[in-house]
């Protein structure tokens, strides 16, 4: 899954009930007046730290969540090895759960209304990578767990989003 995809996301409809819908990823600001396909900002990803205070992704934040759920995260990373022409190679690395669970990751929302149609589309949220893992990458997904999700759903304020988890919850291989 890339910026561009559709993604299944759950959410909550208009009654509240968790569902599951499927959204753009490359959140597109609810306030954005041209067409949604003519969106080219670089909002696929938000800083936890700051996703209340930037104008793309404020209303979202105050008033849309989601869930989206992935079995890993890809990163591409320098593994530092020179290839032929003493360039060094970029390796894709798979950033999972150690457990074998899905990733749980949080996200917001925009829903945008168009003639007869609604265009939804998602960005996820990330924080500060891991201790032991910033040599992957700086920024890490905000993972929830099992008993988070639905509190994240329905707007908790009470929830540690900054802090994050240990590196063993993670599980890191080279992909192919």
């Amino acid at each position: 899954m890339k910026p561009g995809d559709y993604v299944d996301v759950w959410t909550r409809d208009r009654t509240g009930a968790h569902v599951i819908k499927q959204m753009k990823w490359g959140l597109v600001p609810p306030d954005f007046r041209g067409y949604p396909n003519q969106w080219t900002g670089n909002t696929s990803h938000a800083r936890i730290e700051t996703v209340h205070e930037l104008p793309s992704f404020r209303e979202s934040w105050a008033k849309r969540r989601r869930v989206i759920f992935a079995m890993g995260h890809y990163n591409q990373k320098t593994n530092g090895i020179p290839d032929l022409l003493g360039e060094p190679q970029e390796v894709r690395v798979n950033i999972g759960r150690s457990d074998g669970e899905p990733m749980a990751v949080c996200g917001i929302y925009s829903a945008i209304a168009r003639g007869d149609s609604l265009f939804l589309s998602c960005a996820m949220l990330t924080r500060p990578a891991s201790p032991g893992l910033e040599h992957i990458n700086d920024r890490f997904p905000v993972m929830l767990e099992k008993k988070e999700l639905a509190a994240w759903l329905d707007g908790a304020a009470n929830l540690d989003l900054l802090t994050p988890p240990p590196a063993d919850v993670f599980s890191i291989s080279v992909a192919a």
